[in-house]
């Protein structure tokens, strides 16, 4: 092993790391050797999912010289679940408050489950004492999500965030000069929405000039936060769209048509994505019914714009699936990007591909 330049098993350690940490993880306890030859690229794409992870993380990268947090492949999901694999307080051991808070921080074994909450229905008023340590959960998340994207936003390439109703104001606060793909899951609504008398800095998201690749998953409205913010960008996707707004409605037609195709054209918009690909939710509100005939006629009359079947049942873009689609894009995958034909809703529009 000595025998070979350390410059190739960097590079051999650089192919390996792209699941997430484990590898690299694994890697810094196989030898002194390994342990020098990945160091620079180890972090270079990390999975964290809930507060214990992401707390322990952040020790450990707060504990790194600067020039070694080179995070370029970043996923974070805010909902712990529970595990077989960490160390917890036997369920046995729990009363009162100690019950609660395991059940809340997820801190069980999933084959404590029917004990947990056995035990649960014999602390009085538990579900009232759910929200206080809901209230500690999500401020500890908030935290330490926004102390580790302020240390490595400035390697950062691919982003996947499924935060729920976290708000994503990190956009808004730091500059993201390498980030290429951008993946966004809430149920937040865009906080202008509501309040249009505020600043422009406040209305859009700081400039990515990097960014080709957006997908905002449950949270349509944010879509406007973009415009005008990157100038880069080639594809765009909305997943599990419920409504679509007048706003949102003419910027889609502006980024997706030639103005020929309209008699009142939406204003020139300054993004022009090559691709975008609408994912209605099966709930879809009645208003929005004429909105999505609109953007299916505009999909089977302009190969940009491709207009899936509303998704039936369960989430419509889970943790796991945005993970999955997270570890395919750093391997040169399709990811989100992927549309089968048997996924398009042919009803308006004919049948284009994603390439």
């Amino acid at each position: 092993m000595n025998e070979c330049p350390i410059e190739v098993w960097t590079r051999i350690c650089s192919l390996a790391c792209t699941d997430g940490g484990a590898t690299g993880a694994a890697l810094a306890q196989a030898s002194r050797y390994l342990y020098d030859a990945s160091q620079c690229v180890r972090l270079q794409s990390i999975a964290l999912v809930g507060v214990d992870q992401m707390e322990s993380f952040l020790g450990m990268l707060e504990h790194t010289p600067p020039n070694l947090r080179c995070v370029r492949h970043l996923y974070i999901a805010g909902r712990d679940s529970p595990s077989e694999t960490r160390t917890f307080t036997p369920i046995e051991m729990l009363h009162g408050e100690g019950l609660v808070q395991a059940y809340v921080y997820r801190h069980y074994h999933p084959r404590d489950t029917s004990l947990l909450h056995e035990k649960l229905e014999s602390v009085p008023d538990w579900l009232d004492m759910c929200p206080s340590f809901l209230v500690k959960r999500k401020k500890a998340f908030a935290a330490a999500f926004a102390r580790i994207i302020q240390l490595v936003s400035s390697h950062l390439e691919t982003l996947t965030v499924h935060i729920g109703s976290m708000y994503p104001s990190f956009l808004f606060d730091i500059d993201f000069p390498s980030l290429r793909e951008l993946t966004l899951q809430g149920v937040f609504i865009l906080q202008t929405t509501f309040t249009n008398n505020l600043p422009d800095d406040e209305r859009k998201v700081r400039e990515l000039p990097s960014l080709k690749r957006l997908h905002l998953a449950d949270c349509p409205t944010f879509f406007t936060a973009f415009i005008g913010s990157a100038p880069a960008l080639t594809h765009l996707r909305m997943t599990g769209l419920t409504f679509l707004s007048t706003q949102i409605h003419q910027s889609l037609l502006a980024v997706a048509a030639p103005r020929t195709f309209f008699d009142d054209a939406p204003p020139t918009p300054t993004v022009f994505p090559q691709k975008i690909i609408i994912s209605p939710s099966g709930n879809l509100q009645p208003r929005m019914d004429r909105g999505m005939k609109t953007l299916g006629r505009l999909a089977a009359r302009s190969k940009n714009v491709i207009v899936m079947r509303p998704i039936r049942g369960g989430v419509p873009y889970s943790m796991s699936n945005a993970h999955a689609h997270w570890l395919q894009r750093i391997d040169g995958g399709p990811g989100c990007w992927n549309v089968s034909s048997d996924d398009i809703d042919t009803d308006d529009q004919h049948i284009p591909l994603v390439h």
